[in-house]
């Protein structure tokens, strides 16, 4: 106000304005209205304009927006406050001024202030989720409350059930809802006790929500009790033991005779029986002729057979054959059947190559019956490569009284030896290689002891 004018009215030279009300109170998505009288002080026809300063101009609006006012003559205006109903829109007591403009006079504006009070509102929702939680012992809910409204409220929460059957644990018993966010809260619901078995069990519960200052709010829900031993449990079981008993009676009663009467039909287990037949003729075993049984193996005669490796063909032995061979020559190793020897029958050679050697193993069967006869080659193959190759005799060689079993190894270039360290070798000075004999002897329980013949130049 400018000193010497009247209390209502403003400084100015051109025009005068007075504000009906100083104070004012509105609800948010309310409005409320006040008036501002102008008047023209100048001595020309003048136009005034009417602008709202302050934090309420973004919801405050003058109707109308201008006056037209001849010398010395007075108008109204509205001023109309309608704060919305929103979390954004603060609360309490703010200032405003309505400043009202001269067309003829720029100089003559003047300002009337006041006060509008905002009054705070609650707007609060909530929610419990899941609906249903699922357990043996306990299950997880999760209370979310919303405030909407422009005002901060504490909200204490709780739970209860019907039967008291269920203990409740919150995170956070008591939240603090500032406006415009949401707070949460989780809630562990645990049943005293399990359910062993059955069907599940829903147990109802609620939280209540009470905001401080408003009426509580009732979200329902409810706990299913899953038991430990599921209903489907029992009935699978035995659904399972009778598939099983009914699997065994097929496969005794149908399957197994028929997969018996296959297996000694094939021509591979015929053949493999001619060829046991055939070393059996040759060593001098007679073999027990099978029963019509399910069995499709022959069964070893009296005292021949049965357990501890004993067969029809006697003990199976194995006789080891280890040798160093020089580069560039070649040693032999014989294995001879004296005339008082038992028979031996030779059904595998294994040859260990444990350094990569390089050179060729031979196993020869020198024939008594036919000395005249070339050695009879039952292996030749290279070394190189081959650290452990083994080969399997089909049918099995029959080695008689007066028969001999001859090993040539021949050694082209030794292999290396191994180190602690795998990237360090030594390079080995002689070829070692071991061959193993495997088969079976009759009459005794080892096999011949092996000769090792000198040196001799590779050709």
């Amino acid at each position: 106000m400018a000193a010497g004018l009247p209390a209502a009215y403003g400084p100015g030279m051109g025009a005068t304005a007075r504000l009906s009300d100083k104070l004012l109170r509105v609800d948010c998505g309310k409005e409320t209205l006040t008036t501002v009288t102008v008047r023209n002080t100048g001595a020309v026809v003048d136009e005034f304009t009417f602008v709202v300063l302050g934090e309420p101009a973004a919801w405050t609006t003058v109707e109308p927006a201008s006056l037209s006012l001849f010398p010395d003559g007075e108008g109204t205006v509205s001023v109309r406050f309608a704060p919305p109903r929103d979390a954004t829109t603060r609360q309490g007591t703010m200032p405003f001024g309505v400043k009202v403009s001269s067309r003829e006079d720029a100089g003559g504006s003047t300002v009337e202030e006041g006060n509008v009070d905002v009054v705070p509102f609650v707007e609060l929702s909530a929610e419990l989720v899941p609906h249903t939680s699922h357990g043996r012992r306990s299950g997880s809910h999760e209370v979310a409350v919303d405030n909407r409204g422009n005002a901060a409220v504490e909200v204490a929460l709780a739970a209860t059930d019907p039967d008291s059957a269920l203990r409740f644990r919150f995170s956070q018993p008591v939240l603090n809802a500032a406006p415009g966010t949401a707070s949460f809260s989780k809630v562990r619901v645990s049943a005293q006790g399990y359910l062993w078995r059955g069907t599940p069990q829903a147990v109802p519960f609620a939280v209540t929500v009470t905001p401080v200052g408003q009426p509580p709010m009732r979200l329902d829900a409810s706990f299913q009790r899953q038991p430990v031993i599921a209903a489907w449990i029992p009935r699978t079981i035995a659904v399972l033991f009778v598939l099983v008993l009914a699997s065994v009676a097929v496969w005794k009663g149908i399957l197994q005779p028929q997969v018996v009467k296959t297996v000694a039909n094939a021509p591979a287990v015929q053949a493999a029986n001619r060829n046991i037949q055939q070393v059996a003729d040759e060593t001098g075993v007679k073999l027990a002729t099978p029963a019509p049984t399910s069995s499709a193996s022959p069964t070893p005669s009296d005292g021949t057979g049965g357990a501890g490796g004993t067969t029809a063909l006697g003990n199976a032995v194995s006789v080891p054959v280890d040798v160093e061979v020089a580069p560039g020559t070649v040693k032999t190793v014989v294995l001879a059947f004296p005339g008082t020897s038992p028979t031996f029958t030779v059904s595998g050679v294994l040859v260990q190559n444990p350094f990569n050697d390089a050179g060729i193993v031979a196993v020869q069967r020198i024939d008594a019956a036919h000395p005249d006869n070339p050695p009879a080659n039952l292996i030749r193959q290279a070394l190189f490569n081959q650290a452990n190759p083994s080969v399997t005799l089909t049918p099995p060689v029959a080695f008689v009284p007066g028969d001999t079993l001859q090993v040539d190894i021949t050694c082209t270039q030794p292999g290396a030896i191994p180190r602690a360290d795998p990237t360090t070798v030594t390079p080995n000075k002689n070829c070692s290689i071991g061959v193993l004999v495997g088969g079976y002897v009759r009459g005794a329980t080892a096999g011949p002891t092996p000769t090792v013949l000198p040196p001799s130049t590779s050709p």
